[in-house]
């Protein structure tokens, strides 16, 4: 496994099992911009140095 599939955690797993806040107010932010996300073969992923950085600083 490569460095960068280390580092992605799937949407489903951020939201809301590290995040508290619903799936689908996460796919808004991220359709808004608000969120970054990465897409790899139709799925969609966080780096896990952004969601720590969500969980250091807030939304």
């Amino acid at each position: 496994m490569n460095n960068l599939e280390h580092e992605l955690i799937p949407l489903a797993d951020v939201f809301p099992e590290i995040i508290p806040i619903k799936l689908n107010t996460a796919r808004q932010w991220i359709h808004r911009g608000r969120l970054p996300i990465v897409k790899l073969g139709g799925k969609v992923f966080m780096k896990e140095s952004e969601v720590r950085k969500i969980l250091d600083q807030g939304l």
